[in-house]
């Protein structure tokens, strides 16, 4: 017994002296920066947009079992799906009323005569992530 003991000790104390992961040297981005955000006042009333709704709060939810990536594309399961939901906006969604396509990152679209060519033309206001 004291032999496998040597033995395990031996392999952790080896595994424990490997080369240290430099994850500590990473890169800090600017900080988050709120923009003031315009209801439409014109049109149908959106519950998901309400102009009273109360900034912050904490959003807690159970997603099932541990993905192995929360990238929708490479692992499809609800819970990737609604985390990358809240990460990324999308061209286009469902009107919460009417179920007809509606522009969230597009301001406008058109679609060839085939229906394989769709061409968007998205918002001025629109940013990617690194600005």
């Amino acid at each position: 017994m004291s032999l496998r003991f040597l033995a395990l000790f031996s392999i952790l104390f080896l595994v424990g002296c490997g080369d240290k992961d430099d994850s500590s040297k990473t890169k800090v981005s600017k900080a988050v920066v709120d923009v003031k955000f315009e209801v439409e006042s014109d049109g149908d009333f959106d519950p998901i947009a309400n102009p009273k709704a109360v900034k912050g709060g904490t959003l807690n939810t159970w997603g099932g079992a541990f993905p192995k990536s929360l990238n929708q594309w490479l692992d499809y399961n609800s819970f990737s799906k609604s985390v990358s939901d809240l990460m990324y906006e999308s061209l286009v969604d469902l009107h919460s009323k009417k179920d007809e396509p509606t522009g969230l990152l597009a301001k406008s679209w058109t679609s060839s005569e085939n229906g394989l060519v769709y061409t968007f033309k998205i918002h001025s206001q629109a940013k990617w992530s690194d600005g």
